[in-house]
């Protein structure tokens, strides 16, 4: 059985599996990387920033939940290390061994990004939690994988694995829980419950509820309108751009439009990623049917593929509706 999951795959012997060698790669060291290259970036911004909290419950539930991050992949990765299945082939060995070291370091890349988050900045930091998400379901695969291989010792980690994807959503819903800011902050009063939100709330847009329940009950007045965020505020976007605008040469060519893409880029290559991931949805569909009709007109059907139809079909209409909020 370790001689599939040696191979990249990503099938694992014409079932409805991934190798683990696969697995290791996309769902272990992938997401590590992109934490531990988006930390320092994240550190940096808000290094010289001036405290915005003070330290309180909400600092040290999720430093709490930092470390029971590390504890759980500290001792899943040295069981993983040790098991006879996983170091009896080479690639599966090497590839475990850098899944194992780069996902611990997340961790602590993850703690120290909830101290400088916490302190530091007016939001929940947003990569933190969309990794968090998009690594949950990884993990989940992971532990259906490991429960999986009978006989091999990789049930335990499987255990550990169910309990590092609920210490995930535990942190992902405590992210979304707004700070208590320090008396006197200069710029609090720009930032709304909206802006203050975490990312899924901005996503599901659920802090406009409030709203929504006050509107229902009584008359809406000017008063009850929350005021837009920074982000929005056209007295902040044109000191900006009176900054880009007076280190720009005026005789050079389109000075104009290279001065409001500097301002602006980051929205615009925001909107990229999910109007990206929306088109591709459009291709996915055809290849869909195709599938399910093949699978149809099959008189011996592998035992797999109608689960797989289905939680492709299942997959993509629901990442197409949240793509279609997001983008």
């Amino acid at each position: 059985m370790s001689a599939y999951d040696n191979a990249f795959g990503p099938g694992f012997a014409n079932q409805f599996d991934f190798t683990i060698v696969f697995e290791n790669s996309f769902m272990a060291i992938v997401p590590a990387v992109v934490l531990l290259v988006g930390s320092p970036v994240y550190i940096a911004h808000y290094w010289k920033k001036d405290a915005v909290a003070d330290r309180g419950l909400l600092y040290w539930v999720k430093q709490i939940l930092g470390l029971a991050l590390f504890g759980i992949e500290l001792a899943r990765s040295a069981i993983l290390c040790r098991l006879d299945y996983i170091q009896e082939q080479s690639l599966l060995s090497s590839t475990t061994t850098a899944s194992s070291v780069l996902a611990t370091l997340s961790t602590v890349a993850i703690m120290l990004t909830l101290h400088w988050e916490y302190f530091y900045a007016f939001r929940s930091a947003s990569f933190v939690s969309l990794s968090l998400a998009l690594s949950v379901l990884g993990e989940s695969a992971r532990a259906r994988t490991f429960y999986r291989r009978p006989g091999t010792g990789l049930a335990q980690v499987g255990d550990l694995t169910i309990a590092l994807i609920v210490a995930k959503l535990v942190l992902i819903v405590v992210e979304e829980i707004p700070k208590k800011w320090k008396e006197g902050v200069s710029q609090a009063d720009k930032y709304t419950l909206e802006s203050r939100s975490g990312v899924l709330d901005r996503i599901w847009m659920y802090w406009i509820n409030s709203i929504l329940v006050r509107g229902f009950r009584t008359t809406i007045t000017m008063q009850d309108i929350l005021n837009i965020g920074p982000e929005f505020r056209s007295k902040d976007l044109t000191a900006r751009f009176d900054r880009v605008w007076a280190k720009t040469d005026k005789t050079a060519k389109r000075a104009l439009l290279y001065a409001c893409a500097k301002v602006v880029w980051r929205p615009f290559v925001a909107a990229l990623v999910p109007r990206i991931m929306y088109t591709g949805s459009f291709f996915s569909y055809p290849f869909i049917l195709q599938a399910a009709l093949s699978y149809l007109g099959d008189p011996n059907p592998p035992g797999y593929s109608g689960g797989g139809i289905i939680g492709a079909t299942a997959f993509g209409y629901c990442g197409f509706a949240v793509r279609r909020c997001v983008k």
